[in-house]
């Protein structure tokens, strides 16, 4: 990842990066089987746009 741009918001930093490069295990590779990217961006789990969890829940 890059950071593109450092927000200041008083109390701390916002961080806008770029991911610019995806590493994997060469196990997960096999089989024709995909991953899908997460992240976790104000308190939620998102998934390619969609919402998939909240902060302080689990999901299987």
């Amino acid at each position: 990842c890059v950071v593109r741009q450092t927000l200041h918001l008083g109390s701390h930093d916002l961080f806008i990066g770029e991911v610019v490069a995806v590493h994997m295990d060469e196990r997960a590779q096999k089989g024709g089987h995909t991953l899908d990217p997460v992240c976790f961006v104000g308190g939620q789990y998102w998934k390619l746009g969609d919402l998939i969890g909240s902060m302080g829940f689990s999901r299987k």
